[in-house]
């Protein structure tokens, strides 16, 4: 059986991720908060604050792989939390990487961000070059800084990079966009679209994300692969899903002179390497509701 290592296992994805796999495997989860769920998981639980040094001590002396899901809370604080930021989505990476090369580990698997590409008006490839890395807000720079040193380690491991756009499903943090919404609609409150159907974007489910990982444990060489879904989906598309499934009339308040910000990332290298998404974005709100 193969051991895996896998951070942030208190959050959304990861835990999904243990949950799913963890017969699978034999799992090491790093958290940051105590989580009786993931205690009574067949799983090895270890509480480390990954914004202070990691003592290695504490971890596997040997392990097949790392799954890096792992990043600050405070996200959206810049710049008071910038210090977290940094040692979380940066220094951390590096310290998990050095511990990744001593324990042997073969694969190393990074939960970056679509929003390294900023906006546009094209989906976004993985080859894409980064023309305006300076309008970048800091929390996307310190991902992209982390994939850049990380890729220094591909001698000595196999490392994946994987861009998630829009993860959204059950058991979400109620800040987060798709709970918001679902909210909003359930509560009448206003959608706020800028043109004519908000931004658009390719929302992906976390039950095909956490696939899609387990499925990158298997690569054979590196790469840096966008996780999203297939299709895109305006603002407005997605509310009156939700108004659809909640059978409420959705209430949107336009902003016409405001240009909506597109995000969404071309998934032909996922579709053709990892595979096809299996749940509808009908099924996946449902989830959430």
């Amino acid at each position: 059986m193969k051991t895996i290592l896998i951070t942030g296992a208190d959050g959304f994805i990861a835990k999904h991720f243990v949950r799913k796999y963890q017969h699978e495997y034999k799992i090491t989860s790093i958290a940051f908060r105590e989580d009786p769920e993931l205690e009574s998981m067949e799983t090895t639980v270890r509480y480390i604050d990954l914004s202070q040094d990691l003592d290695y001590s504490f971890l596997p002396q040997k392990i097949d792989a790392i799954i890096h899901m792992a990043q600050s809370d405070h996200y959206r604080f810049f710049p008071d939390r910038a210090i977290d930021m940094f040692n979380v989505n940066i220094k951390s990476t590096i310290q998990l990487l050095d511990y990744a090369r001593q324990a042997s580990a073969r694969a190393f698997v990074y939960s970056s961000s679509g929003s390294v590409y900023n906006y546009g008006d094209a989906a976004f490839r993985e080859d894409e070059k980064f023309s305006s890395q300076s309008s970048l807000g800091f929390y996307p720079k310190t991902k992209l800084c982390a994939e850049i040193l990380s890729n220094a380690y591909q001698e000595f491991m196999n490392i994946f990079m994987l861009r998630f756009f829009f993860v959204y499903g059950q058991n979400q943090k109620k800040d987060m966009l798709f709970p918001r919404l679902v909210q909003s609609v359930q509560d009448r409150k206003p959608i706020i679209l800028d043109g004519d159907e908000g931004f658009l974007c390719n929302p992906i489910h976390v039950e095909d994300v956490v696939k899609f990982v387990e499925k990158s444990l298997h690569l054979i060489d590196s790469n840096t692969i966008n996780i999203g879904g297939k299709h895109e989906y305006s603002l407005k598309s997605i509310c009156d899903i939700i108004g659809s499934i909640t059978k409420k009339d959705v209430i949107y308040e336009q902003r016409k002179n405001f240009l909506p910000m597109h995000l969404v990332g071309n998934t032909e290298k996922m579709l053709k390497i990892l595979g096809q998404p299996e749940i509808s974005l009908e099924d996946g709100i449902q989830t959430i509701v």
